[in-house]
């Protein structure tokens, strides 16, 4: 009975053993995955640049700098962004269950976070929050499971978090390359979805002290958002009478002196030899339409570009609107000439995004040299995405510029795992002016 009890001991003990060996093997195990995953991320999206302050590596920075600890939610949003963009690319059960894990932890602390009056106004708080709008925009859904497209909720987070920080976000480069970033996103999604701006971001836009093209630039998509806002209000009046006439037509000479803006902006940067943009013959022959394309320095410079690009042109498409509203209540014989400025420099951008596809894709370098070998950054992909769909609704419904564009917007998605890319190439044109 005894030498009995004492074997059953001897087993639990080997059982206890075995289960320990098994266990630190497993979490051995997830913690590479999680390294490589973090590490992949980093290669794809936190891409360095010498010229253009204003990127992602706050990232970096706010992984290095801040504790891994189980309550932290900066390293938690970076865990759930990192898996979630390996599993769109990767595939596997196994991946998918971590990420879903580490995206649900990464709610449950940021929410906390911002229930906290000190930690909400920190930079890991405001980058958690970047973050998990990239994991939902990678995944392309919310956790409700909207659509990530027509989501605002990151959008009124996001501005509330820039009030609360206040101008003391300018005090470190990591706060004000988070302010940067977030202003690119807050302005972009006020012009496409026209919601007025909020004031504070012009405000902060000069006192933030960076001077680079960068905030240039957005200091004229803040006006095209205010112009983009004012066009949806008398689009959507019942009441067509000669006050409203005068908006319209005010509204008018608003958008030319954006406009002007915009191309004194292009020609002021243009030639420069870091801001600049070189136009090579294509070595893809007529495979992207064009038989040109724009090298840039970096992805980020292009990245900023195509921000310039995308907003002209959605400013036109607004512009044209207004013009066609104009001439159907009050013909004048100059009006059709300048709608068909309007549909020229619209085709101009939209060209002009097409032909940046091939450098931001990684297919050629900044001499426009065929890469033999290319390594495909999604950050090239994923700063393509909208400028893409702006660029799509500039050109004529079913033609070939436009098949091209739905097919590399699916190659996004596909290839680099950025899902809302192939929801974007899914959205039917309904109205040409109105985006979404």
């Amino acid at each position: 009975m005894a030498f009995r009890d004492m074997r059953r001991i001897t087993e639990r003990k080997v059982e206890t053993r075995v289960g320990k060996v098994l266990k630190n093997r497993e979490e051995a195990k997830l913690a590479a995955q999680m390294d490589f995953a973090i590490r992949d991320f980093f290669s794809d999206y936190v891409v360095h640049s010498d010229i253009a302050v204003l990127n992602m590596r706050f990232i970096k920075e706010l992984h290095a700098s801040h504790g891994h600890g189980p309550s932290n939610c900066f390293q938690e949003a970076l865990k759930a962004t990192a898996l979630k963009s390996k599993v769109n690319k990767e595939g596997g059960e196994e991946l998918t269950v971590m990420a879903d894990e580490a995206y649900g932890r990464a709610l449950n602390l940021l929410t906390k976070a911002l229930q906290n009056s000190t930690e909400c106004v920190q930079d890991p708080a405001l980058g958690a929050a970047c973050l998990i709008g990239l994991c939902e925009f990678i995944s392309g859904s919310t956790p409700e499971g909207s659509n990530i497209l027509t989501a605002t909720h990151h959008h009124r987070g996001r501005v509330s978090l820039l009030q609360l920080r206040g101008t003391g976000q300018f005090h470190s480069p990591v706060g004000k390359c988070l302010f940067g970033f977030l202003v690119a996103m807050i302005t972009l999604k006020c012009i496409i979805f026209r919601q007025w701006p909020p004031k504070m971001e012009n405000e902060w836009l000069v006192l933030c002290g960076i001077k680079q093209p960068t905030l240039e630039i957005e200091k004229i998509s803040f006006r095209t958002a205010e112009f983009c806002f004012d066009a949806h209000v008398l689009f959507d009046s019942a009441t067509h009478d000669r006050a409203w006439e005068a908006s319209l037509f005010n509204l008018v000479q608003v958008a030319n002196d954006i406009d002007i803006d915009y191309q004194r902006w292009i020609d002021k940067y243009s030639q420069s030899d870091s801001w600049g943009y070189r136009t090579c013959s294509s070595p893809l022959g007529s495979t992207s339409l064009d038989y040109n394309v724009h090298t840039y320095q970096d992805l980020w410079v292009g990245g900023i570009w195509l921000s310039c690009f995308c907003k002209r042109a959605h400013l036109h498409q607004v512009l044209l609107r207004c013009l066609s509203l104009l001439e159907s209540v009050s013909p004048t014989r100059e009006r059709p000439l300048e709608m068909d400025h309007c549909k020229a420099t619209m085709r101009n951008m939209a060209s002009s995004i097409c032909a940046s596809v091939p450098f931001m894709l990684g297919i050629v370098d900044s001499e426009g040299a065929l890469i033999r070998q290319p390594e495909r950054n999604a950050l090239g992909g994923y700063l393509l995405i909208y400028p893409l769909h702006v660029a799509r609704w500039s050109v004529e419904q079913g033609s070939m510029k436009d098949v091209w564009i739905v097919s590399v917007q699916n190659a996004i998605s596909t290839q680099m795992g950025i899902r809302s890319a192939a929801k974007i190439a899914a959205k039917t044109r309904d109205v040409q002016w109105k985006l979404f």
